[in-house]
């Protein structure tokens, strides 16, 4: 197991087991076993004052619901960005066979996509335009509030954390582009993967029935399969 890995183990672990106040111990020794393992690098402690700041001015634009989403879009880090044009590419493009494949996470931003567009909308508006669409029509539950926690290094140029709201532990990933760091919603895949996985495992089914039972909550349509291009 290769010391990227371990991080990403034991970072996982802390933050299931930070959601249960009775195992804060247990999830603690986890995030100094991942504190002992992380990258060190010379400027290391800026890095960290840079992500604090950073997480401070996304989790401040959640107070101006009109003006909050510009400020909150230029956090965006560029791999974020580029997940959310795969993600507009499956919902305009891939098949069920394809869709099925994917994490639930992914699944549901696709139909989400496909419910609230059309393929020519997506081709035709920005990557911004559409998600300001999408903050306008939602309901968060974030708010400056949320606590961030959990940081971890795994280079000099990536590291992770979680932001916990009133509802939900959130894990996400920042990314160094030039002097700044910036947010990466998704988090890792890996990292999401395996969360689905244990939730499943809690509930004492498959990965796949994870999957469906999720689908069947959310009232999942036979047409959130069709792709956008063949509407």
């Amino acid at each position: 197991m290769n010391h990227f890995f371990k991080i990403y183990i034991l970072s996982f672990f802390a933050l299931a087991l930070c959601v249960s106040c009775t195992q804060k111990k247990k999830a603690e020794n986890l995030m100094g076993a991942a504190k002992m393992l992380e990258a060190n690098f010379s400027d290391k402690k800026e890095a960290e004052e840079k992500i604090h700041q950073t997480v401070e001015k996304y989790l401040k634009t959640f107070d101006d619901r009109e003006s909050g989403f510009d400020a909150r879009f230029e956090l965006f880090s560029n791999n974020y960005k580029a997940k959310l044009k795969k993600i507009l590419n499956h919902a305009i493009h891939s098949e069920k066979k394809v869709v099925d494949k994917l994490m639930a996470a992914e699944q549901m931003q696709i139909f989400s996509f496909r419910e609230s567009f059309n393929a020519q909308q997506l081709d035709s508006l920005s990557l911004k335009d559409i998600l300001k669409i999408q903050n306008d029509q939602g309901i968060s539950f974030m708010s400056s509030d949320a606590e961030f926690q959990n940081l971890l290094f795994y280079n000099a140029n990536q590291a992770t954390g979680s932001i916990k709201s009133l509802f939900s532990v959130s894990p996400v990933l920042f990314d160094r582009e030039g002097n700044d760091w910036k947010i990466d919603l998704a988090g890792d895949p890996l990292h999401q993967k395996m969360k689905e996985q244990k939730l499943a495992s809690l509930q004492k089914k498959s990965y796949s029935e994870y999957k469906k039972t999720i689908q069947e909550a959310l009232d999942v349509k036979e047409e959130s399969w069709v792709p956008l291009s063949k509407r």
